[in-house]
C-alpha cells in the first residue's frame, strides 16, 4: 500500500485542528504518512489568539512520518492556502489526501483512502475517494458505494493526473460548453441541487468552490466517487463555526455515527444513484431556489449565455 500525504489548511481554530490531528494520529498508517499543514496569516486581530495556539501546537505534533508546515507571512485566504498545499503535495506524490481542519476521523480512515487511491488509480471513471459518507440509507449491504451525485471535501483522496485534467476543464468556458450539450437539462433534472448550483454559477460566470465544482464535473461527465457505506468522518464544523456549514436540514450532516470498529473493503462496492441523498441535499436549499434556477435556465435559453453576460456587464457599468 502507498502512503499518500494528508494536507490540512488552517488559520485559527486550534481546538478543531487538534481534534482533527489527534484522530488522524490514531490511524495505524499515520506513522508512514507526511502531514502537511498550511497555516495562513490572520486577516484581523480577532484571529491572532487561535493562530498563535496553532503555531505553538504544530511544534508538538507526533505520530506521523514527517510533519511539514507551510506558513504564510500575510493572509492569502482559504482557497489559495489549499491550492498551495495541493501544489506542494503533487510535486512529490502521485496523489494526496485533503482534509478541512474541523474533521474528526475513524481509525480506519487513512487505510480506506490509501487503498482506494491505489485500487482506482488507473480507473478513469472514478474521480475521487471520499471518507465522509452522507447520513442516509444507501440501501446496500456492500462496504462501499460508487456514486455520481455529490463530492465531499470532508476527508478525500485525489490523484495528480485526474486533478490536472479537471483543472484544465474548469475554466471560463466550462459552463458555456456544457450548457450547449444535448440533453443537459434532463441530466441536471436528475439532481436538482446540482441544477440549482449549475444555473447560479453559469448565470454569474463564476467557478464554484472545491466541492461544488467537483460535484458538477462528476455529474456532467458521469464519473463516480468512492464512499464507504458508513462514514469514516464526522464534520465538527456543523456547529456554525464552519464557513459553509449551516443548520437548516432535517438531516444532521455532521454525521456523528462514525465507523470506529472495522476496516472497509474497497473492493466490496455497489454503484448507486440515491434519491434519498437528493432529497436530503435539496433540503439545504431555499424553497425558491429551484424556481430561480428554472428562470435563469429560461433566460439563458432565450438570450444565450454570452448575451446574458453582456447585458449584466452593461447594467453594472450603468450603475
Amino acid at each position: 500500500m502507498t502512503y499518500y500525504p494528508i494536507i490540512i489548511p488552517t488559520l485559527n481554530r486550534y481546538e478543531k485542528l487538534k481534534a482533527c490531528i489527534d484522530s488522524l494520529a490514531q490511524c495505524e498508517e499515520a506513522k508512514y504518512t507526511e502531514l502537511v499543514i498550511g497555516l495562513d496569516y490572520p486577516p484581523a486581530d480577532k484571529y491572532i489568539d487561535g493562530w498563535k495556539k496553532i503555531s505553538e501546537y504544530i511544534e508538538t505534533i507526533k505520530g506521523f512520518a514527517k510533519i511539514t508546515c507551510i506558513r504564510q507571512s500575510e493572509n492569502i485566504g482559504a482557497i489559495k492556502n489549499s491550492q498551495l498545499l495541493e501544489h506542494y503535495a503533487l510535486e512529490k506524490y502521485d496523489a494526496y489526501i485533503y482534509s478541512e481542519d474541523d474533521n474528526v476521523f475513524s481509525p480506519y480512515f487513512l487505510r480506506f483512502i490509501n487503498e482506494g487511491l491505489d485500487k482506482y488509480k488507473e480507473d478513469n471513471s472514478v474521480m475521487a475517494v471520499c471518507g465522509y459518507s452522507y447520513p442516509i440509507d444507501w440501501k446496500t449491504e456492500k462496504d462501499c458505494v460508487l456514486q455520481h451525485q455529490y463530492f465531499s471535501a470532508w476527508g478525500c483522496g485525489c490523484w495528480k493526473t485526474k486533478e490536472k485534467l479537471f483543472m484544465n476543464e474548469i475554466n471560463d468556458n466550462y459552463f458555456l460548453r456544457n450548457f450547449c450539450r444535448k440533453g443537459i437539462k434532463t441530466l441536471l433534472n436528475e439532481s436538482p441541487s446540482n441544477f440549482i448550483g449549475f444555473m447560479n454559477y453559469a448565470f454569474y460566470n463564476e467557478i464554484p468552490n472545491y466541492d461544488i465544482s467537483r460535484s458538477f464535473y462528476i455529474l456532467l461527465n458521469n464519473l463516480n466517487v468512492l464512499m464507504p457505506r458508513k462514514t469514516l468522518v464526522t464534520n465538527d464544523g456543523w456547529d456554525g463555526s464552519g464557513e459553509n456549514c449551516i443548520e437548516k436540514s432535517y438531516i444532521d450532516f455532521s454525521n456523528l455515527d462514525r465507523n470506529e470498529t472495522e476496516s472497509v473493503n474497497v473492493s466490496d462496492v455497489e454503484i448507486i444513484f440515491s434519491k434519498e441523498l437528493e432529497a436530503a441535499i435539496f433540503t439545504l436549499k431555499p424553497k425558491s431556489a429551484l424556481i430561480k434556477a428554472n428562470a435563469k435556465y429560461f433566460l439563458i435559453k432565450l438570450f444565450g449565455l454570452n448575451n446574458i453576460r453582456r447585458i449584466r456587464h452593461f447594467l453594472r457599468r450603468r450603475k
